[in-house]
């Protein structure tokens, strides 16, 4: 299947982590840094609410909530966590939903995301 060798079990079927996958320590942080977020009223809903710190666990967003974490707050909340390469796409990959769902789209912007 031309699975990358470091991605395979180890001897005790246990996985790796990945690049992209974060400690307890920094879900934390995350989660406390989306908890901390105020945004102005009828922009989103308290996203406070949703955010179980003991748990770390996010719950009962609606899909504007998500769509605002996506394009708005998580290359914020993530931005010290990750390695600058990981963190670096990331921020590129919300910058792109940013541009697409944006209220106007210019063809030049069209063609400067394709590239």
């Amino acid at each position: 299947m031309k699975i990358r060798s470091d991605l395979w079990p180890d001897d005790n079927d246990r996985y790796n982590l990945t690049l992209f996958s974060l400690t307890r320590d920094n879900k934390k942080l995350f989660l406390k840094a989306l908890k901390n977020v105020t945004v102005l009223d009828g922009y989103a809903s308290n996203i406070c609410i949703c955010i179980d710190e003991e748990k770390q666990k996010i719950f009962g967003l609606k899909s504007h909530d998500c769509h605002i974490i996506m394009e708005q707050l998580l290359p914020i909340a993530i931005r010290n966590l990750l390695p600058n390469h990981v963190n670096a796409t990331l921020v590129e990959i919300c910058s792109f939903f940013r541009v697409l769902c944006g209220k106007s789209l210019n063809l030049s912007e069209l063609h400067t995301l394709q590239e």
